[in-house]
């Protein structure tokens, strides 16, 4: 089973009232949810199962006039996906109120299995109508220039892992715009809109994730949310791929405190067993760095996974020294500002602002790839022996505190050192019991 449930929102102005008075408002909270792979079920508060096009086929449909025809039919049910989704209306909120769920949270999915990828909106609305039914007619979604935009944002995506999940996020994006054009018209305030995708690989790769106080896109609401499942089988869910793409790896760190739920057992152990004494053998022979840090750093980047594309153990992008193969492939980022450049064929899909000054993208890079994961561990310890992390150097010898020197310059993540220090001390453990 898997779920995913909003826990809390803060809402820091409820866009009502004036000078402080008659300061209550009614919101309306809307949420839809659309998710790849693992079949959904409706559960109380939890968007309706509806059934996704397929955007495989949409590039070999004969002429323009098709494939726009298909792409203003897969607007269209979009937007009656938001139609049919979850919504709560509160009433009497005030400025900076935090809106509590109670212990279950407001379920806005729930699945049989865990899903490859999610993509999720929030909306919180001031507003006396209900908006969500705004009925779309094909004449407005034609003449918009979002639709007209988006033959081009799909062909893209069609390039890319998971085709239908990328094609459904970039029709909601038309939905999205039109909806913010509704509600213009109607002079209903937009309190707070948050949208995320996440992939398995990268979030949640044992079906757990918590977030709290992620800020939303217009900076004015808090959300607390969790994802939670497990699975009855212990068989490894395999990441959808292309021709040119390949499962992912990141730099991004998830500090979930949340526990793994249902690993696969011996998983840990089995990685540990085969990383570390190859990661000893490198440290003895060439005065290397300490293998409890490198196998950690292994699994960190991994999430426990051997086989990873290009053998890239370690989330080790291109950088401008490398001359060998590459794997490009979608990853997350964090960076203080909102526009963050990339060369070709490097490129942003999306960015989420999570606080002043701390932006969320989703981008394309290219990444190393090797011929065996032991060609990774040699060529992670080079790059950790160059002038970038020179001043990290001496403390190799001390695992703990070298992650600590090497995270603000290795990844993105503000949470990395933390979560690098803590998966350490899982390793160690795991040593100590093999005797390795």
């Amino acid at each position: 089973m898997f779920y995913v449930r909003i826990n809390k929102i803060k809402v820091f102005n409820n866009r009502e009232g004036f000078l402080g008075l008659f300061n209550r408002a009614e919101m309306h909270i809307y949420s839809y949810v659309t998710a790849t792979s693992g079949s959904a079920i409706i559960e109380p508060g939890s968007v309706p199962s509806l059934q996704q096009p397929s955007f495989s086929g949409l590039l070999e449909l004969p002429g323009a006039a098709a494939r726009k025809q298909f792409l203003l039919d897969a607007t269209l049910a979009e937007a009656n996906r938001f139609a049919q989704s979850a919504h709560l209306e509160i009433n009497g909120v005030k400025d900076n109120q935090s809106l509590l769920f109670g212990e279950a949270g407001l379920a806005i999915y729930a699945g049989e299995q865990i899903p490859d990828a999610l993509n999720m909106q929030l909306w919180v609305i001031e507003s006396d109508e209900d908006v969500r039914r705004f009925a779309l007619d094909a004449d407005r979604v034609l003449d918009s220039d979002a639709f007209k935009g988006l033959f081009v944002a799909v062909e893209t995506a069609l390039t890319v892992a998971a085709p239908t999940l990328s094609g459904i996020i970039a029709v909601s994006g038309v939905v999205t715009t039109l909806l913010r054009q509704k509600l213009r018209a109607n002079k209903d305030d937009l309190a707070g809109y948050w949208q995320a995708s996440l992939n398995r690989p990268e979030h949640y790769p044992h079906g757990a994730r918590d977030r709290q106080d992620v800020y939303d896109t217009t900076g004015n609401i808090l959300v607390d949310y969790t994802l939670f499942g497990f699975e009855n089988s212990t068989a490894e869910s395999t990441p959808v791929t292309t021709d040119k793409t390949a499962s992912i790896m990141t730099n991004e760190v998830n500090p979930s405190t949340a526990a793994p739920v249902q690993e696969e057992p011996g998983k840990e152990a089995a990685f540990i067993r085969q990383v570390y004494p190859a990661a000893q053998r490198l440290y003895e022979s060439s005065d290397g760095l300490h293998p409890l840090f490198v196998t950690a750093q292994a699994a960190l980047e991994t999430g426990w996974k051997i086989r990873t594309a290009g053998n890239n153990i370690f989330g080790v992008t291109k950088g401008a020294s490398w001359t060998g193969p590459v794997n490009l492939l979608q990853t997350t980022e964090i960076f203080s500002t909102p526009d963050k450049q990339f060369s070709p064929p490097e490129k942003v899909i999306s960015i989420e602002q999570l606080a002043p000054d701390r932006y969320r993208y989703t981008v394309y890079r290219e990444f190393r790839a090797y011929d065996s994961p032991e060609d990774s561990l040699a060529d992670h310890l080079s790059l950790l022996k160059g002038p970038l992390y020179s001043d990290a150097w001496p403390y190799r010898h001390d695992p703990r505190e070298y992650a600590r020197r090497i995270a603000g310059t290795y990844a993105t993540s503000p949470d990395y050192a933390k979560t690098l220090v803590a998966m350490i001390d899982k390793v160690e453990k795991t040593v100590l019991n093999e005797k390795l």
